[in-house]
């Protein structure tokens, strides 16, 4: 069980560190945003498992900085925040499909790069159009789909559990109160902060 939301976890780890690199490591409780979109399938047996997971965060963006970091295996980007650069491998050891949607400002312009994480010795990036309008400001998601081999069944089902599973990972976040404003959305709109202070 654990294993299975390790991607979803390294997501908004991301995230954090992109808000924080756009707002600075003392504001994200005031600016920044992270959203968690799950998404079900309903079975003849009348159970609904997650089959995706969505994380959108307004955080600084995929420029051409972090977007070689996240193109280099054991990237020392950020070594200081304490990651490894290896997070993101986990991705594809549990999900088959990986997309990933960015825009960064460029010169005080927008721009826009969308890619598919692939499972392969190579060429792991697909880059593609982006889709969708114009963004109206900097921003990432990333769309964990299809469970890999057994870690679909594995994975917690009920929205309790997994609001309870984020906040304890992320604990020291919540209880030094730096964490930005995090939703997750499934059957209604869960505030985690607020989940975490009550």
């Amino acid at each position: 069980e654990a294993n299975a939301l390790l991607p979803l976890y390294e997501a908004i780890s991301n995230a954090r560190h992109a808000i924080n690199e756009r707002f600075g490591d003392d504001d994200p409780p005031g600016k920044g945003r992270i959203d968690i979109d799950i998404l079900r399938t309903k079975l003849e047996d009348g159970s609904t498992p997650v089959v995706e997971f969505g994380v959108t965060d307004n955080g600084i963006g995929l420029n051409e900085e972090n977007y070689v970091s996240f193109c280099t295996p054991f990237s020392q980007h950020k070594i200081k925040k304490g990651g490894k650069g290896i997070g993101r491998l986990g991705w594809l050891k549990v999900f088959q499909t990986i997309s990933v949607s960015s825009a960064f400002s460029n010169g005080g312009t927008l721009e826009q790069i969308a890619f598919n994480f692939v499972l392969r010795e190579k060429n792991q990036i697909d880059t593609k159009e982006p889709s969708g309008g114009s963004p109206k400001e900097p921003g990432t998601t990333v769309r964990l789909r299809d469970f890999a081999d057994s870690y679909g069944t594995r994975c917690p089902v009920k929205t309790d559990t997994i609001v309870q599973r984020i906040i304890g990972h992320f604990l020291p976040v919540f209880a030094g109160d730096k964490s930005p404003h995090m939703y997750l959305h499934d059957r209604g709109v869960v505030d985690l902060r607020k989940e975490f202070k009550d």
